[in-house]
């Protein structure tokens, strides 16, 4: 009790927040801190497991994961979780589709065209994903998880 009476003069507090500081040590047979309890995580080891499979089978599919674990998650949780998993939002590939609004584009299908069923040539053509610096690409409004 004395201790305790001296602790209140040092640090300002009262004598009933002491014991429940001292009895710590005696009760978990630690000095160390201890692990706050918190909220509980919403999804269990398994979930976060078949949300990982789902999520390299369908990198861009954010919605349909949240059904995946069984459990009703958001979206917001769907992204933590996967963040922290490694998985970051990057910006697609941005590849247009080929249309005939003008003469480049029917040009262009036609060279398409021609080449539709080339084998053996395509492996003498260079390819800019072979290059040792490729060119930087801009990036597109849809994303993907990867």
């Amino acid at each position: 009790m004395l201790g305790e009476a001296q602790g209140k003069g040092v640090f300002r507090r009262k004598c009933t927040s002491f014991p429940k500081t001292l009895n710590i040590p005696r009760k978990y047979s630690t000095t160390t801190n201890l692990q706050r309890e918190g909220r509980p995580p919403k999804l269990t080891d398994q979930a976060r497991r078949a949300l990982i499979r789902e999520a390299i089978k369908r990198p861009k599919i954010t919605l349909k994961l949240q059904t995946v674990s069984g459990n009703n998650i958001s979206t917001r949780t769907v992204r933590r979780e996967l963040h922290e998993m490694g998985f970051h939002g990057r910006a697609d590939a941005h590849k247009p589709k080929i249309t005939m609004r003008n003469a480049n584009d029917k040009r262009r299908l036609e060279w398409c065209n021609f080449r539709r069923h080339w084998t053996l040539e395509w492996k003498h053509v260079l390819w800019s994903d072979e290059l040792p610096n490729p060119p930087t690409s801009v990036p597109d409004l849809t994303y993907a998880r990867g």
